[in-house]
């Protein structure tokens, strides 16, 4: 199953290709001949080269283009100042061959590259809270004391509904007195009451 190219499809493969190329890339042509001796050598470039570099350069655009000229070529994209362009002849030449020349001409050097992964690694403390951390604040640790904002948040809260508790109360007490005054005392009679 697969076919006899599976083994180029594989994660452990495709992580093991070292061709990475630099940020200015940003498209790949292929120009070859399919079952031609003078393309042999990008032929097995690109059946067991160009998955690795794909891999690698996500965000490199790369075409293959067959029978568009007599001779097999790499053109290559590049983002600067004069948007420059580049021709890779591969005529007559091994896979290999046209891997050093790539990596000579379009991809960044090992030192550049462990730089880079260095940079991408920065070390966090899992103590540490904050922005860019894993807990923003100290109160989402469990068993420490709540945050001082949501404490006033609370408190306010607590003191508004005892205001309107106790508010709701005196309204409650001041309607009853004023009941209690419109009704007759017990011991008079309601005839006095209307005579007077």
């Amino acid at each position: 199953k697969g076919g006899s190219q599976a083994v180029t499809f594989t994660k452990a493969y495709l992580q093991s290709g070292s061709l990475i190329l630099r940020d200015s890339v940003k498209i790949l042509a292929f120009n070859y001949l399919p079952n031609q001796p003078v393309s042999q050598g990008v032929n097995d470039f690109l059946r067991m080269t160009l998955p690795q570099l794909q891999f690698k350069n996500p965000s490199v655009q790369m075409l293959t283009m067959q029978n568009l000229a007599p001779t097999p070529f790499i053109q290559c994209y590049m983002e600067a100042e004069g948007r420059r362009e580049l021709l890779i002849d591969c005529s007559h030449r091994k896979r290999q061959e046209i891997q050093e020349h790539v990596r000579n001409i379009l991809c960044k050097t090992p030192e550049e590259v462990a730089e880079e992964n260095l940079r991408r690694q920065v070390v966090r403390n899992p103590a540490n809270f904050g922005y860019n951390c894993k807990r923003h604040c100290i109160c989402e640790v469990f068993g420490q004391v709540p945050c001082s904002s949501f404490r006033d948040e609370h408190r306010r809260f607590v003191e508004a509904r005892a205001a309107e508790a106790a508010a709701a109360a005196e309204a409650v007490a001041r309607d009853g007195a004023a009941a209690d005054s419109s009704q007759p005392p017990s011991d008079e009679p309601v005839e006095n009451l209307l005579t007077n």
